[in-house]
């Protein structure tokens, strides 16, 4: 003869009520999924604050050379040592740029390509942009000195960046132009610089035909 009771779902009479130790069980794993996920989002917070705030400057002192190797799209220094003696290329190269007018009210020249019928630029090496900062004596006796930046590109693409000068408690951002690959490039200012903060650190895709980027 049939029930006629109501009839209970049969997931409810299946369901099993949990004992005292499985109720300990579950509040434990709880606690840690709760402090797992609170781990979770604030290293997430702290990597969205750190990509906010961006990477720190590169900072090189007048007289030093560094060397900055990319993983990925991360700049990292991996050595730093005195600039040395300027080699003969660079020498050249400094007088020449020494001889060209700057243009009226502009106080910044365009690229200009540097090439020698009889001095070659020391090899560069492959992997890695080598960054030198010198003060260099300014043309003519008793005329104080000036600064010379020299970047050597063995990346395949171009190197970009931007610098901020300083000297003593002043200090300003600067026009620095794109790097070409496998090539040196020369900044000159015809004044003394203690100290660039260089930041923004890239590679970039250079076609061929295309513009150098100077800002």
């Amino acid at each position: 003869m049939p029930n006629s009771g109501h009839a209970r779902p049969l997931s409810a009479s299946w369901r099993k009520r949990p004992s005292r130790v499985d109720r300990i069980i579950n509040l434990v794993f709880a606690s840690l999924m709760f402090r797992f996920a609170a781990v979770a989002f604030l290293n997430l917070f702290l990597v969205a604050a750190l990509s906010a705030q961006g990477a720190s400057p590169v900072v090189i002192q007048s007289g030093e050379s560094l060397t900055v190797q990319f993983n990925g799209a991360t700049a990292i220094v991996v050595e730093r040592r005195s600039a040395g003696q300027l080699p003969t290329f660079e020498a050249w190269a400094l007088s020449q740029m020494q001889k060209l007018p700057t243009p009226p009210g502009s106080g910044v020249l365009p690229p200009v390509a540097m090439r020698s019928n009889t001095i070659d630029p020391l090899p560069i090496t492959p992997g890695q942009v080598r960054i030198s900062f010198r003060r260099v004596a300014a043309p003519g006796e008793g005329k104080g000195s000036q600064a010379l930046l020299t970047i050597e590109n063995g990346y395949a693409q171009a190197f970009r960046y931007r610098a901020l000068m300083r000297r003593g408690e002043r200090s300003a951002p600067t026009d620095v132009c794109d790097v070409i690959p496998q090539k040196p490039g020369f900044e000159h200012w015809p004044y003394e610089i203690d100290t660039l903060e260089l930041s923004e650190l890239t590679l970039v895709p250079l076609d061929s035909g295309q513009e150098l980027r100077c800002e």
